[in-house]
């Protein structure tokens, strides 16, 4: 046990070791531009299921809206499947009492 635990406390400390000599040669500006998994906020605007934003398992946010212009459930679903973190689907005003017209299965949820 004794040998698990200064392994983790030499790990531990080169990782602080690193941390603090990135932090202090590195310059904030340069910091705070790396990217972290954000949440965002998918808003449907369309009651078709179409997907014509680009294949399931390959579409992000930076592709939505698709072709036609409009953001649709199942192009929501597969964007929040395929970007990190906890994101949240939103229905647009025009559509918030709207029933959608989903004509092919909708992508499963996965996160």
């Amino acid at each position: 046990m004794k040998m698990q635990n200064t392994r983790f406390l030499k790990l531990a400390s080169s990782a602080v070791a690193i941390w603090l000599t990135v932090t202090t040669i590195m310059p904030y500006s340069i910091i705070s531009k790396i990217p972290l998994a954000k949440a965002m906020s998918i808003t449907v605007d369309t009651t078709s299921d179409a997907i014509d934003a680009g294949a399931c398992g390959t579409v992000v946010f930076a592709d939505l809206p698709g072709v036609g212009g409009v953001i649709s459930l199942g192009e929501a679903i597969c964007v929040a499947n395929n970007e990190p973190g906890a994101d949240s689907i939103l229905f647009g005003a025009g559509i918030s009492n709207s029933p959608i017209n989903i004509t092919t299965e909708l992508p499963a949820i996965m996160n």
